[in-house]
């Protein structure tokens, strides 16, 4: 009798042991992953879990562009979410996320991408400067001491630094060599070379013609025909070259192209503020390469009215209606919304310097005031409130 029970309970030992040294079974994958991206150097991460029940650990894997998958954290179940505080500002990533019963870890979730962005904080206010370009550590703009308009250079600090010689009227824009502004006073556009004193060189006219905004990039100006609704490219004597944005030809034309501004990579950027878009086309063949409409954007971000290059070849583009800016990668990709602290009338015009310094302006003649932007950490006490973009899921 003792050596039955004994052989039942070393049967039942042996059971219990295979059973709980054994391999666990596999979890499903986590669902539903999101990242939230626009955070300064951070993105926030968030899953369900796998509706085969709570798992033991979750690990969590992140890519850059094109580059392959690399474990950054494991959780531990009943945790899911995840904070990636390593990410580098303006760098595009790729997340998923695996599940794990001891050595069994599930399939990865559906892939989710985000890029973290500045904080900005209101730096300075200009009263009675308008119609800014950025320049070599510096800004370019119209200013209207009283009644007349002249051409200024002004730090990203915001100091005044210097004035043009001449009453100057129109858009500016900074080549290698020259300062150039294009406007209309009468009935014919006019473009005028300055050197970069702001001392005046000459003048090109053009007949029954009205342009406005005026961009540089290799020894070309980009202009936008008011009346054919295109962009004109010119020689920086003038001349003209070619034309981007035509109906029918590389793409469906424009409505009214109120903003513009050229990458240095090769990629203007023209908002038609009728259609509430943002086009971007390459700037040497004109071929459009993408375009941003109503329907893509934010519900709540309306007619848009210029856009500027920042250094990194993202577009910012604004909504003086709404107060805020948004930014946008050179894919397309909105990753930021900014919203602005600003009381006055709508913001129209905007310039990004090389150390980041937003420049946001009102008006388009005279009377105008810029306000600028700067980047700040989310350490800063100061900065104004932050809309973030969720990145999305990767198709």
């Amino acid at each position: 009798m003792h050596k039955r029970v004994l052989l039942l309970f070393s049967a039942l030992t042996l059971v219990l042991a295979c059973t709980t040294t054994g391999p666990q079974a596999t979890p499903d994958a986590p669902w539903s992953l999101t990242a939230t991206s626009g955070l300064d150097s951070r993105v926030e991460l968030a899953w369900e879990e796998p509706t085969s029940g709570e798992p033991e650990n979750y690990r969590v894997y992140r890519a850059t562009e094109g580059g392959a998958f690399e474990q950054i954290a494991e959780r531990s179940g009943g945790i899911i979410t995840y904070t990636d505080s390593t990410a580098v500002n303006g760098t595009y990533y790729e997340y998923r996320i695996t599940a794990l019963n001891g050595d069994s870890e599930s399939d990865p979730s559906e892939e989710a991408w985000a890029t973290p962005y500045y904080d900005f904080e209101r730096a300075w206010t200009l009263p009675d400067y308008y119609l800014p370009t950025e320049g070599d550590g510096v800004f370019y703009c119209i200013e209207r001491p009283v009644d007349v308009d002249y051409l200024c250079r002004i730090s990203t600090d915001g100091e005044h630094e210097l004035q043009s010689d001449q009453v100057c009227w129109g858009y500016p824009a900074v080549g290698q060599d020259n300062v150039y502004t294009m406007g209309t006073p009468l009935q014919s556009a006019m473009l005028r070379v300055w050197t970069m004193d702001l001392e005046w060189v000459s003048n090109v006219n053009y007949p029954d013609t009205e342009y406005k905004e005026l961009a540089h990039r290799a020894g070309e100006l980009f202009t936008i025909n008011v009346d054919d609704c295109v962009v004109d490219v010119l020689d920086t004597q003038g001349n003209y070259l070619r034309s981007i944005g035509e109906r029918g030809h590389e793409g469906p034309g424009m409505t009214d192209p109120y903003g513009l501004d050229v990458s240095e990579g090769g990629t203007l950027y023209v908002v038609d503020m009728a259609e509430e878009s943002l086009l971007a086309f390459n700037a040497v063949s004109g071929v459009l390469v993408w375009r941003i409409s109503a329907p893509e954007l934010p519900a709540d971000f309306r007619f848009p009215s210029d856009a500027a290059v920042a250094p990194d070849g993202f577009a910012y583009l604004v909504s003086g209606l709404d107060q805020e800016f948004l930014v946008i990668d050179s894919a397309g990709r909105q990753i930021k919304r900014v919203p602005f602290d600003w009381n006055e009338d709508e913001v129209y015009h905007i310039a990004v310097s090389d150390d980041f310094t937003v420049c946001l302006a009102q008006g388009d003649r005279g009377g105008g005031i810029m306000v600028a932007y700067r980047p700040v950490g989310l350490s800063s006490n100061e900065e104004p409130p932050v809309v973030a973009l969720n990145g999305g899921v990767v198709r």
